[in-house]
């Protein structure tokens, strides 16, 4: 699904098409799942953490805070146990937030050879503005 930059950000996910709630749903499977395989210490055989189940809430509530508009990202296990979540497109670009137990989001983008980004945010329920406007930048 092809994404108009400007759409993301938009406050319209009570109006989600059956197509994008099946989408949100398989994104929420797929974050479970994750979660799920990785609850012991050393998951990935090198002495990873154990999944925090705090970090798996306070991810579940940021995907279900994304913009309707705003395409599945990938996720994936930090070694700290925390939880990431990456958009893609090309040429090259990339942008990453991991999700803390605390809900201290920390992000991190490459738009370019040279133009990048990174910071820490806070989360109380709602997609920090500086996170939107990098979803724009990496979806653009």
């Amino acid at each position: 699904m092809e994404v108009i930059p400007e759409e993301v950000g938009s406050k319209e996910n009570s109006a989600q098409s059956p197509t994008m709630q099946a989408s949100m749903q398989c994104v929420l499977d797929r974050l479970y799942a994750i979660f799920s395989e990785s609850r012991k210490a050393g998951w990935d055989g090198y002495g990873a953490r154990a999944a925090s189940y705090e970090s798996y809430l306070e991810a579940k509530r940021f995907i279900e805070a994304l913009p309707a508009s705003c395409p599945a990202p990938e996720i994936a296990l930090d070694p700290d146990g925390e939880v990431s979540l990456e958009w893609y497109s090309l040429p090259g670009k990339i942008f990453s937030v991991s999700v803390g137990a605390d809900g201290e989001l920390t992000y991190a983008g490459k738009f370019g050879p040279i133009r990048k980004t990174h910071g820490t945010e806070p989360f109380s329920g709602e997609v920090p503005t500086v996170i939107l406007a990098n979803l724009r930048r990496v979806l653009g």
